[in-house]
């Protein structure tokens, strides 16, 4: 089910409210399929009813947006019990009408998750035929990456190549010259022995995990590489990170 006990009461409860002919969509399904993605959890839940069952509910809670469209039945599986787009169509109505991050966050989520295969971006571009966004919703598709294995990393990748330092590289196994595995990096740059982590909260601010992490990054840097650290705070600072990994890229690695 979904992976915060919270967000499944309210869309447990949303859904009762709406009654059975509802169907989770784009974020709420998302959610439903385990598929992350930026600020996935925001408000309001969002689900679609069959225009002849919208006329008699009429819920007033701005924490459910209601849209009246028909599905097919070949769109919807049960989850736990709550109907939900498959992961077909939750990401495509995601690419369609979600801002660039959070479209490429959750496309790059569903594909490292293995919800959707790469063999299925041909027919996911199929669904965007003559649907609005359909244009936007390809590019989205072609700057998906399935090695991202988080929304922030996602994210991180994104404003890197906006901000024209792009990784030369994506979760690289680094080892030292006498064999021994040192870690792997988020993103790597070769040239400048430069790697970049994303840290996201969720597992990084646990003390087992700072200790582990504390130990890898100290290996890292004896053996001469250079280790970036961001976190949800800096990709949402215009400009940050793509300024500290310019300067660190400008740098002699060397020093």
């Amino acid at each position: 089910m979904v992976e915060d006990l919270a967000d499944e009461i309210l869309i447990r409860a949303a859904h009762l409210a709406l009654g059975p002919h509802a169907v989770a969509v784009r974020k709420t399904a998302a959610l439903l399929h385990h598929i992350p993605g930026w600020r996935a959890t925001d408000v309001p839940l969002e689900f679609a009813v069959p225009p002849q069952a919208a006329a008699s509910k009429r819920i007033l809670d701005r924490r459910i947006r209601i849209h009246q469209w028909t599905l097919s039945l070949e769109q919807i599986e049960h989850i736990s019990g709550i109907p939900a787009t498959d992961p077909l169509r939750t990401v495509s109505d995601m690419l369609l009408t979600a801002r660039r991050l959070e479209a490429v966050a959750t496309l790059d989520a569903a594909l490292n998750r293995k919800i959707l295969a790469v063999e299925d971006l041909e027919k996911l571009m199929s669904t965007f035929y003559r649907r609005r966004g359909a244009v936007l919703a390809r590019a989205f598709v072609a700057e998906a990456d399935p090695r991202a294995e988080s929304p922030l990393e996602s994210i991180g990748r994104l404003c890197l190549v906006d901000g024209g330092v792009p990784p030369d590289d994506l979760q690289v196994d680094i080892f030292a010259d006498d064999g021994r595995f040192l870690g792997r990096a988020d993103m790597f740059w070769r040239q400048s022995r430069l790697i970049a982590e994303a840290d996201g909260a969720a597992f990084h601010d646990r003390p087992e995990a700072l200790f582990r992490d504390r130990h890898r990054q100290n290996g890292l840097v004896r053996a001469g590489y250079r280790v970036v650290r961001f976190t949800w705070d800096d990709v949402t600072r215009p400009g940050y990170l793509t300024a500290l990994v310019r300067s660190m890229l400008n740098q002699d690695p060397r020093r």
